[in-house]
């Protein structure tokens, strides 16, 4: 499966999810700045400015439609928001089934 196949499966679930650790770290950047970027493949330009590489935005939720976290991000993908969860969560809801 190439990049793009891979990217496109990943779109197509209802949400994200990333390591805690990566989690905590896109809050702290969207609090500081107002949004992360994500990039769809590894950047190699040391020049952001010039970069032209896909990428995705993340954003913390101020609607609060969630009830997983204080602070719950939502990704910007094609248009389109959805949640982005930590991988702890989404273990704790497989293990309480």
């Amino acid at each position: 499966m190439d990049i793009n196949e891979r990217q496109n499966h990943l779109d197509k679930q209802p949400f994200y999810v990333v390591s805690d650790d990566a989690y905590d770290r896109m809050v702290l950047k969207c609090e500081e700045f107002g949004f992360d970027k994500t990039y769809t493949n590894i950047c190699s330009h040391k020049d952001k400015t010039k970069c032209n590489c896909p990428f995705n935005l993340n954003v913390l939720d101020k609607t609060n439609r969630f009830d997983f976290y204080d602070k719950q991000l939502m990704r910007l993908n094609k248009g389109i928001y959805k949640p982005v969860m930590k991988l702890s969560t989404i273990m704790n809801l497989k293990n309480n089934k």
